[in-house]
Parts: C-alpha cells; structure tokens; sequence
C-alpha cells in the first residue's frame, strides 16, 4: 500500500513538474491540417516540435532512477531481515535442544536417586 502510494506521488510529481502529463483540454489543430495545400515542410516541422518536446520530457524524467535504486535499498533490507531471522531461528534450535538435553538429564538424575 505504502510503495503504492510512493509510487502514485513520483508519477504525479513528475508529470506536474515536468509538463509532461496529459492537458485537460486538447490543443486546437494545426494550421497546417485546416489547409488542403499544406506542405510536407509544415509537417516536418510538426513533427520535429513534437520529437523536441518528448524528447525533454524523457530526459526530465529522474525517477526511473530513484525508482531502481529504492528497489534496491528495499531488497537489501528484505535479504538482511531474512538472514537475521535465519540466524535467530538457528539460535533458538540450538537453545532448544540444550534445555531438551538439560530437562532430560534432570529428569534422569530425580529417578535414579
């Protein structure tokens, strides 16, 4: 739910700052459209607008990278976690076995007696 959440304020964060995000209203049509003798000069150009404006958006877009490295600070601490819990757990076997060996011979010292 938290990652969710993180995840829902970088996108926003992002297309907001950036200008990127989709605009409410769509922009009225080229000139170039409305005129039946447009060249392929006025669509180049167009297109070349609109290649520069992607093209800064991708460039302004810094959160793929904090994105990978809070994937990889998240599955370092998962992996410690599980090894400190391995490490816990073999631990409590350990003292286990010991009080199960310590009751047993306890037991055996009351009977013999």
């Amino acid at each position: 739910m938290i990652r969710l959440l993180a995840v829902l304020t970088l996108v926003t964060g992002l297309t907001s700052a950036t200008g990127c995000g989709a605009s409410p209203e769509p922009a009225a049509p080229a000139p170039w459209a409305a005129a039946p003798g447009a060249t392929t000069a006025d669509l180049a150009a167009q297109l070349t607008s609109c290649g520069e404006r992607l093209g800064r958006c991708e460039k302004d877009k810094t959160g793929a990278g904090l994105m990978t490295v809070a994937y990889v600070v998240l599955w370092a601490i998962l992996v410690g976690f599980f090894f400190s819990a391995r490490s816990r757990q073999r631990r409590l076997i350990l003292e286990i076995r010991e009080l199960k060996a310590r009751l047993a011979r306890s037991l055996d010292d009351r009977g013999s007696s």
